[in-house]
């Protein structure tokens, strides 16, 4: 090995050997300490190596006379940074006055007051205040002519002494809300003074003339917007343009500047910072945002507060409380989608009216931490509305148009729209309410399916009344309703109380049209006429023809023939006479009597046969069929269909529900028959239609049996030619009624009430008032030209 090989190998040696020994940091060593405060020793002092002078103990620290009383005065050159720690509750008089190598103090949240002239002539630069500090007092020439050039006294600090930062450096102090005095010169000759901050909202009780005397950099002082007054110690102030909200955190002085910024950011969210009032409603017609009430109020002066048209606009309240108040006078909607959406999370939607409304689009209700007050539903003019993540007890619509569609309301699963009876809702009516919820599902189906229909099924409320109708198709009838195979029920129209989810059958049989044809009988002997050649009947299978005729169908059908075979008997068998039925459905134009031909074999014979069973039948204007109708209503819907068309009663009816009559020209004769409603009126005539009622029989009769309601409401146009009104009262009329004849019998109130500015006019007919009112009660227009009134009070 060479030399210098040699030398490389014992340096790397000797590295290696450093690099394995341990690294010592000296720790600073106190310098000096001892004992004093206001009680003589409850107060320690040292000062390490580092310049750290701490002060530690429990209690107050003396006032000194002067600078030289301190017990640190000999070493006070050393002093670069003062430590007041937890325990000490005051900075006495004069404590560090003059220590021109001071830089830093800290001090702690015990430390209550800081003495006069505590720092002053030092060189201290950096002053930190305990964050969740008790400090109320800075002391007069606290940090005069020092180095500070910036500070934020903290919150909670109550009494500013003079002089305390004259002379010095400083260039910006903010001054909390807390402070009620000011002493005078308290920044005098500070001209690189330009940033004071006050932040309350009226000047202290107690502040000196002469605060900023010599503040040649500052021009006023900043407060904030609520600020009373225009000045602070005679310098001006300049109040802040306060947020009312912000956007993603950056701070608008309007809530107009705040939506035109959250409109611009797809995903931001809008959060108010205080009480809004504005004058006019704000519509929003572009963007994707959210609004966070934060427990704020949005109050509007206007018809509306927030309209959406064309945005989606989710609505929240990060902290409760908050308020969209449209309740003045003028005030009917909170909020209103025109187009666009609105996702409602929370807040309250106080209104004078409606608390939401939407006309087009989607309103959406997400959860349930939101109230709606007003009249405590939404308005509901077209659009959809989303209720499909709403976990509220109920959200109450009501229907404002024409033309709305159930179907349009999205439901959580369990859900339905119900009437405020808790039915479910299958048809919506203008102006009426309706109530979201959850409830019990009722499902019914129809065997066989080509057998009838069922009407009723759907979600009901708990408690509510289900009532379900089974009707049978042409050529079927009704046998029972089933659950899981079991008979539960045997009539047509099933009622019972909602209290759990039921799936039923409705199930229909072929309607037997039996019709009786009878063998030529000779003594106890029958002989029939047969096909075969040597005259008996055969002992095998034979075949019956029944054919109806064609009388019997509506016009364009034709008359349908029905097979069956039959096992038919040996003539020496004395028997009685054979019946067979042929089932077939029959499509009939009109009740009354038919003659049907019935073969067997060779022999042929007519049969007579009544067809029952039907409610009415309607004739157009002209007198043609327009069709015969098992039931009232479906009647009712064919003539609104046929201008000037005629429903004629075919037999007594007795109805489930009261009857609506919406539109057209036509007229109800009774022909002899009684039509009765055991509960609720029994028809109710809307604006758009003109009924005329007449009755070409003889005691023809329109009765309500229900105690609390009148017999007939009129909305449109009503003509009484003829026939008998009665019930408990009689006509109440809000449109035009004309009385040509007739009669009208009311157990306890009117016979005729007319309101709200309508029309009667009576030419002939009785009418006979209860025994707590008149004949005719009259709050409109009422002509009279005949008749037999008992008696009339008008109560305009």
């Amino acid at each position: 090995m060479n030399k210098t090989n040699k030398l490389i190998s014992i340096l790397l040696v000797m590295a290696m050997l450093l690099s394995m020994a341990p690294i010592t940091v000296f720790a600073a060593t106190v310098e000096a300490s001892g004992k004093f405060g206001a009680s003589g020793n409850n107060l320690t002092w040292s000062l390490d190596s580092d310049g750290v002078l701490t002060i530690s103990g429990s209690g107050a620290m003396e006032d000194f006379a002067n600078a030289s009383k301190v017990p640190w005065y000999s070493k006070r050159t050393k002093v670069k940074t003062v430590v007041i720690e937890s325990g000490v509750t005051n900075i006495g008089k004069d404590a560090f006055t003059g220590i021109y190598s001071l830089v830093n103090a800290t001090i702690s949240d015990t430390v209550t007051s800081i003495g006069n002239r505590a720092f002053s002539n030092s060189g201290l630069t950096n002053f930190e205040f305990s964050d969740a500090g008790n400090l109320k007092t800075i002391g007069n020439s606290a940090f005069n002519s020092t180095q500070i050039k910036n500070m934020v006294i903290p919150d909670g600090v109550t009494t500013l002494g003079s002089y305390v930062f004259g002379y010095g450096p400083i260039k910006s102090v903010t001054i909390p809300a807390s402070v009620t005095s000011v002493g005078n010169y308290f920044f005098e000759e500070t001209s690189s003074l330009n940033e004071v901050i006050f932040l309350g909202n009226k000047e202290p009780e107690n502040v000196g003339d002469t605060v900023f005397l010599s503040c040649s950099s500052l021009a006023y002082v900043s407060v904030p917007a609520d600020y009373e007054g225009d000045t602070f110690s005679n310098m001006k102030v300049s109040k802040a343009a306060a947020s009312v909200a912000e956007v993603d955190g950056q701070g608008f002085a309007t809530l107009a500047d705040a939506i035109s910024a959250a409109q611009s950011i797809n995903g931001a969210v809008l959060k108010l910072l205080s009480h809004i009032s504005i004058d006019s409603g704000i519509t929003i017609e572009s963007g994707n945002f959210t609004i966070d009430l934060n427990g704020k109020e949005l109050f509007s002066n206007g018809y509306f507060l927030l309209r959406i048209d064309g945005a989606d606009v989710t609505i929240v309240d990060s902290s409760g409380g908050g308020i969209f108040n449209a309740t003045n006078d003028q005030g009917n909607i909170v909020l209103e989608v025109l187009s666009g959406s609105a996702n409602i999370l929370g807040g309250t939607f106080n209104s004078a009216g409606y608390p939401a409304t939407v006309r087009d689009g989607t309103l959406k209700l997400t959860g349930k931490d939101f109230v709606l007050n007003g009249n405590r539903r939404i308005g509901w003019y077209g659009g959809s509305i989303d209720l499909s993540a709403c976990t509220a007890d109920e959200v109450r619509i009501q229907a404002c148009a024409d033309g709305l569609q159930a179907s349009a309301v999205t439901l959580p699963d369990g859900w339905g729209l119900f009437k405020t009876d808790g039915t479910p809702c299958t048809e919506l009516v203008k102006n009426d309410i309706y109530v979201a919820k959850a409830g019990f599902k009722v499902t019914a189906s129809v065997n066989p399916a080509e057998g009838g229909t069922v009407e009723g099924a759907g979600t009901y409320s708990s408690g509510a009344t289900v009532t379900l109708t089974a009707t049978a198709a042409n050529g079927y009838r009704f046998i029972n309703w089933t659950q899981s195979g079991e008979e539960v029920n045997t009539s047509a129209v099933y009622t019972f109380t909602a209290s759990g989810n039921r799936e039923l059958t409705a199930n229909f049989e072929i309607v037997p049209h039996t019709h009786s044809f009878t063998y030529s009988a000779s003594g106890d002997t029958i002989t029939a006429v047969c096909e075969n050649t040597d005259g008996n009947c055969p002992d095998s299978e034979g075949t019956l023809t029944i054919l109806a005729p064609a009388d019997l169908y509506a016009d364009g059908i034709t008359a349908k023939e029905a097979t069956i075979e039959n096992n038919l008997v040996d003539t020496s068998v004395a028997i009685s006479d054979i019946t067979y039925s042929a089932p077939y459905g029959l499509p009939p134009k009109d009740a009354g009597t038919y003659t049907a031909s019935v073969t067997v074999g060779g022999a042929t014979a007519t049969v007579e046969f009544t067809l029952l069973n039907y409610a009415a039948k309607v004739t157009d204007k002209d007198g043609n069929a327009v069709g015969t109708y098992k039931t009232f209503e479906d009647a009712i819907t064919a003539a609104e269909g046929s201008e000037g068309s005629t429903i004629t009663l075919l037999d007594d009816i007795t109805l489930t529900k009261e009857q609506n009559i919406r539109s057209g020209k036509f007229t109800l004769d009774l022909n002899g028959k009684n039509l009765i409603n055991e509960n609720g009126r029994v028809l109710y005539i809307l604006e758009e239609a003109d009924l005329t009622i007449k009755d070409s029989g003889e005691g023809g009769t329109i009765e309500t049996k229900d105690e609390s309601v009148d017999c007939i409401y009129n909305y449109g146009k009503l003509t009484v030619e003829s026939g008998i009104i009665k019930g408990d009262g009689g006509i109440r009329n809000f449109g035009v009624l004309y009385f040509n004849d007739g009669t009208v019998e009311a157990d306890n109130y009117p016979a005729i009430a007319n309101y709200n500015d309508s029309t009667v006019y009576v030419y002939d007919g009785v009418l006979k008032g209860g025994k707590n009112s008149g004949a005719v009660e009259n709050g409109g227009k009422l002509y009279v030209y005949g008749g037999e009134i008992e008696s009339i009070v008008n109560v305009n």
